[in-house]
């Protein structure tokens, strides 16, 4: 932006005079490149530890550690610099007019620095007494044009600039910020209007009742206001606020407008305050219709089927269904094992490539259960669809097409009866990563995720079809049990480790050379793995 001069100015000022006058419109109401024409002396002194004063009478600039500078000008043969030492590491420079600009709506600038230093852009509405609308602007060692927005409407009488040196990480050395070229735009031919009224708490998502404030920065304002969606005005559609705090305890849009006299109606406000929807079961949680930006309680008590550590995510299921819980932020900070019942589950509903996923607002406590088991549903690989999304479930009489070892984030080919499949080994942490393909027809346990169109079961567990007892497990596979307790065959230094049907792991242990005896707490069907090798057990 080429600096326009005082002369300049009055020329561009008399031209939109002459040529016609419009009715509040935004235009350049103040401009410096803080040069010499503008009354603007440069100096070499930059540690003043007063504020300094320069520019012409009426429309001075204070500083603070800086000055008008010749030293690596952005544009023409002055900038305001201002400079941070490492002597004084509490003295950040900074720069102000010291006068007021009517109707201020932004400001546009440019800016440089040197060794990370940033700047933070804020104005005052009471002639500096204090400063509003902090905005940090991260800047570089090229001049660069910004902007920082006032206000929109330009709803404020009285506005003056601040710039303010700032910077993340501490420079090693002296630092410079250079500004020039700045223009303030504000509104033209029009009233003033009535500041927009705000909000106190500001709309969002809670889950308690909230008494809400509303507040004018104008003096003496009047504010009216509705609850229904409609704009609310001053002749009949709206409700006067007198102080009360407007108390929502349900999801509500609060719209507000103000009045003051002399001035023009400021512009419309909006805040939504969103609170949960409660629903008894997945099966209904499942029903929303998506995309939905609303908080959903699930006030029933849903069981886990599997964890992950992968996006901290967790299977759960009702009686009417399942639903992924991805948690990739880490909300839900409670303890829980596979098996455990979580009551009162908080959050939001959205979609990722077909796959339905609740994403979880706050932790949800302790379990409301322990130990429960959820039996899987025996399907056919050409039943699976989304019905079954997120749901235990279990394919019988398996052949797995590949060979070899199994690998997280790999696609397996899987047959049956009724047709083909894919099982997906999506997790790092299941428990068959690294254990070897069977090549023999399997009874496979896990869970359904959707990918697009296509259905993956991502297995927990699996076991030879053909299992017909404790004599045929002891002579083919590596463990068995004997007295209540499991035995394991291996080597030295192998890991041992079992899980239950659901994928819950119950022991982890390293083994001795030879018959290695393990205690289990729990009972029934058990699936131990040690290296690459997995057999079942019943205790």
């Amino acid at each position: 932006m080429k600096k326009t001069t005082f002369l300049k100015m009055m020329l561009l000022a008399v031209v939109m005079l002459v040529g016609s006058v419009s009715w509040a419109q935004e235009s350049i109401i103040y401009s410096t490149g803080f040069e010499s024409i503008d009354e603007f002396t440069a100096g070499t002194v930059y540690n003043n530890t007063t504020v300094a004063f320069t520019g012409a009478e009426g429309k001075q600039w204070g500083t603070y550690y800086g000055t008008p500078s010749t030293t690596s000008a952005i544009t023409d043969a002055q900038s305001m610099q201002m400079r941070w030492y490492t002597a004084a590491p509490n003295n950040f420079g900074y720069t102000f007019t010291n006068f007021d600009l009517p109707k201020a709506t932004k400001v546009i600038f440019k800016a440089k620095n040197t060794a990370g230093i940033n700047v933070i852009v804020s104005f005052s509405t009471d002639g500096g007494g204090t400063y509003q609308g902090e905005e940090t602007i991260n800047l570089s060692t090229s001049a660069t044009e910004y902007t920082y927005t006032i206000s929109p409407t330009g709803e404020f009488a009285n506005v003056r600039i601040k710039f303010t040196m700032t910077f993340e990480t501490a420079p090693s050395g002296t630092s410079r910020l250079y500004i020039d070229d700045v223009a303030v735009y504000g509104i033209t031919g029009g009233a003033i209007p009535t500041a927009t009224p705000t909000f106190s708490p500001e709309g969002g998502a809670y889950i308690t009742p909230q008494d809400v404030s509303l507040s004018s920065a104008t003096a003496g304002a009047s504010i009216y206001y509705t609850t229904d969606g409609t704009d609310p005005n001053n002749t009949g559609n709206g409700t006067l606020y007198a102080g009360t705090p407007i108390n929502v305890s349900t999801t509500t849009t609060i719209k507000a407008i103000a009045y003051a006299d002399g001035l023009e109606p400021s512009s419309i406000s909006t805040a939504t305050y969103t609170f949960p929807i409660e629903v008894a079961t997945i099966a209904d949680l499942r029903a929303v219709s998506l995309p939905s930006t609303n908080l959903y309680k699930l006030t029933g008590e849903a069981i886990i089927t599997l964890m992950t550590s992968s996006r901290n995510a967790k299977y759960i299921q009702d009686a009417t269904g399942g639903i992924l819980i991805d948690d990739a932020g880490g909300v839900i900070t409670s303890t829980y094992n596979v098996g455990d019942g979580i009551t009162g589950i908080l959050g939001t509903l959205g979609e990722f490539r077909g796959m339905i996923q609740f994403t979880p607002y706050q932790d949800t406590g302790a379990a409301s259960s322990t130990g429960n088991t959820v039996a899987p549903q025996v399907l056919t690989l050409a039943q699976l669809s989304n019905d079954y999304q997120a749901k235990l479930i279990q394919i019988n009489n398996v052949t797995i097409e590949e060979t070899g070892t199994f690998a997280v984030n790999t696609n397996y080919t899987l047959t049956d009866a009724s047709g083909s499949g894919v099982m997906r080994l999506q997790y790092s942490d299941l428990p068959l990563v690294g254990t070897s393909i069977p090549t023999t027809a399997q009874d496979i346990i896990g869970v359904l995720l959707t990918y697009n169109t296509t259905q993956q079961l991502v297995p927990i567990s699996m076991s030879p079809s053909s299992f017909t007892g404790l004599s045929t497990l002891k002579s083919a596979a590596h463990a068995w049990t004997a007295q209540g307790q499991i035995m394991v065959n291996a080597s030295v230094g192998e890991m041992i480790e079992v899980f239950t049907m659901t994928g819950q792991k119950i022991v982890s242990r390293l083994a001795e050379d030879g018959i290695n005896t393990i205690n289990a707490t729990a009972k029934g069907v058990l699936i131990v793995k040690t290296g690459n090798r997995v057999s079942k057990v019943i205790l």
